[in-house]
């Protein structure tokens, strides 16, 4: 049952990490970002704040990371061999986590050298500068609300598939899975469709995984579903 209880460990970690990195995108990106503010208020505030915004995205590249973690530790938690898919659900993860961190490291430096070389008192080097801002921050929102998470929703996906799978998982949890894939696949629905809501739907998954991720954590690690010790007759 070690599994169970390293994969416990795991999840605790990434809840943990993903919780810091939320309240940093509340706290510190919120106005770095398209739906918090102008475009000329984004390049403000990166510009003057260029430290404490490289800072936070570091914070969620390493939740980017305890997230991958968690999913491989949970997949040996449930038996990988039970469930030929898994591995592959895995894999999904990793790719979009790839695009998800690409995303993170052009939200380090591209963004903020272009925030500041828009402030160039050159007309035509700032009106570049903001040109190359604009293509850099559409790209980014695309590797991770776009690609990155689409990947995520479905890894999940199959990841909810083996929780249902697996006798010895709670079932309440394995709902619980489901319903964080499911939202995650309305943030990316709502990036192509409906992008006023995506901070609202982005939001809502993130509260939803660290919730359950702590949860399924604590409930492996007081070994829910380990059969009862043998006792001797007396």
């Amino acid at each position: 049952m070690l599994a169970r209880r390293w994969a416990g460990a795991a999840l605790l970690v990434s809840a943990a990490v993903n919780l810091a990195a939320a309240l940093l995108m509340r706290l510190v990106l919120a106005e770095a970002l398209p739906a918090g503010s102008t475009e000329a208020g984004r390049l403000a505030y990166v510009a003057a704040h260029r430290e404490a915004v490289v800072a936070s995205w570091g914070v969620w590249v390493a939740a980017t990371v305890t997230l991958l973690l968690a999913l491989w530790a949970l997949a040996s938690a449930l038996d990988a061999a039970r469930h030929p898919y898994l591995p592959f659900a895995f894999a999904l993860a990793c790719v979009g986590a790839s695009l998800d961190i690409a995303a993170d490291v052009i939200q380090m430096s591209a963004l903020p050298a272009l925030a500041e070389l828009s402030a160039d008192p050159d007309p035509s080097a700032s009106a570049a500068a903001r040109a190359s801002f604009r293509a850099w921050e559409a790209a980014a929102v695309a590797l991770t609300g776009g690609a990155g998470n689409t990947l995520y929703a479905l890894a999940g996906t199959l990841y909810a598939v083996a929780a249902f799978r697996t006798a010895w998982f709670p079932r309440w949890l394995a709902w619980w899975g489901a319903a964080v894939w499911a939202a995650a696949w309305t943030a990316s629905a709502a990036l192509i469709w409906a992008p006023a809501f995506l901070p609202l739907t982005v939001g809502t998954t993130m509260v939803m995984y660290v919730s359950w991720a702590a949860a399924t954590g604590l409930s492996l690690l007081r070994g829910h579903g380990e059969p009862a010790p043998l006792r001797r007759p007396d």
